[in-house]
């Protein structure tokens, strides 16, 4: 028998809540590349992961319970769970640079964490306020939705990669000077005087290339007219060293979670490449001790490392 927590008080969704938004082909790119491949996608590869939870059965059939919770599925293998659990926050935080959950509890105390919407959130005095768009009120019943910060779980892009405001500016950046034809081009092509449309293309791609080094991200380009084939390669190495940072913190706040809620039971896991490899691949990479055929090998088409 399913096991009922009650409604939670944030709202979970509002309609139309991205029919105003205008976003760039290159934004919704970069937030897939951020969860593509940030865990193995086939079962065979996750099935080499080394996964763990350690503490008493008790505590860990707790937790198993709460990350099953946040995908909706008890069927899944551990390995299977904690890919998934990470691949939803990951996603979350690529759409909006920060996910955050109700934590609730059944009469029963069994534990669950509920997905909510990010949009219109502010933290004043311990508490988190939602703010009801306009036009979703009278449907809704309310404005305004208060909840305390402790009834909550947020984890937010790490500070190492910049935060959840230079997160959301990034996502921003990304918008700008993106689009094929400029509205200044239409709009004054027939008074001449005008750069060559190329300049304007180099210079938007020098922009979005600045906005993303943080990251590293190549978006998608693999050619050699923007940069050369060892920066390239240099840029691919650093989102992958982007990405295991975000992995990493996203295992670190499972188990802040697990902590916060009294369960003594700690979460982990072996077999990724660790942030210090691929650090050490790029800087081999930097110093000329090794080919970009064993980059490559190493570390740019491995998502596990190599002594699995």
């Amino acid at each position: 028998m399913r096991t009922s927590f009650g409604s939670p008080r944030l709202v979970d969704n509002f309609s139309n809540m991205y029919s105003e938004r205008e976003e760039s082909s290159l934004r919704q790119m970069f937030r897939e590349d951020m969860y593509r491949a940030i865990v193995p996608m086939l079962p065979v590869e996750r099935e080499k992961l080394c996964i763990a939870f350690v503490g008493p059965k008790r505590d860990v059939d707790t937790a198993t319970t709460l990350l099953q919770s946040i995908r909706g599925n008890r069927d899944k293998s551990k390995n299977d769970l904690v890919c998934d659990v990470i691949e939803t926050l990951v996603q979350h935080i690529a759409w909006n640079g920060i996910y955050i959950a109700k934590i609730m509890r059944s009469e029963s105390g069994e534990l669950h964490i509920h997905n909510c919407n990010p949009s219109g959130l502010l933290n004043i005095f311990g508490h988190v306020v939602q703010i009801i768009p306009k036009r979703e009120r009278r449907q809704l019943g309310k404005s305004v939705v208060i909840v305390r910060s402790t009834d909550l779980w947020m984890v937010s892009v790490p500070d190492d990669l910049g935060g959840h405001r230079n997160f959301l500016r990034l996502l921003k950046q990304l918008d700008n000077h993106s689009s094929v034809v400029p509205d200044y081009w239409i709009n004054n092509i027939q008074q001449g005087g005008l750069k060559p449309y190329g300049w304007y293309r180099r210079q938007s791609n020098i922009y979005h290339a600045l906005a993303t080094r943080a990251w590293g991200w190549d978006e998608r380009d693999s050619t050699e007219k923007r940069w050369t084939e060892f920066y390239l390669i240099h840029r691919r190495v650093s989102f992958k060293y982007a990405q295991a940072i975000l992995r990493d913190h996203c295992l670190i706040q499972i188990n802040r979670l697990f902590r916060r809620l009294g369960l003594n039971v700690v979460l982990k896991i072996d077999g990724f490449l660790t942030q210090k490899e691929i650090l050490d691949t790029r800087t081999k990479l930097l110093q000329g001790e090794i080919s970009f055929t064993e980059v490559y090998d190493t570390c740019l088409h491995a998502t596990l490392t190599q002594r699995i």
